[in-house]
């Protein structure tokens, strides 16, 4: 997203529309910067486990968003 306002507002929106999938982690706005041109990601943090955060990414990509695990 090109503002960490933007990411905090997709946060929102996902969190009201999918509040079972995201009621229980915590965002993360991550900046970053590519072809000099900053974006911010929107994370989300609180697994136990890789095998979680897995699991977790399955889920949201059965509901047709992107997902992918990092490790801290």
């Amino acid at each position: 997203m090109q503002t960490e306002a933007d990411a905090q507002k997709e946060w929102t929106r996902l969190k009201t529309r999918y509040p079972t999938l995201f009621g229980d982690v915590t965002p993360a706005f991550v900046r970053t910067e590519q072809n000099n041109a900053t974006f911010y990601r929107l994370r989300v943090q609180g697994f136990g486990a890789v095998a979680d955060a897995k699991d977790f990414c399955s889920s949201v990509r059965e509901r047709g968003m992107a997902c992918m695990v990092v490790r801290p």
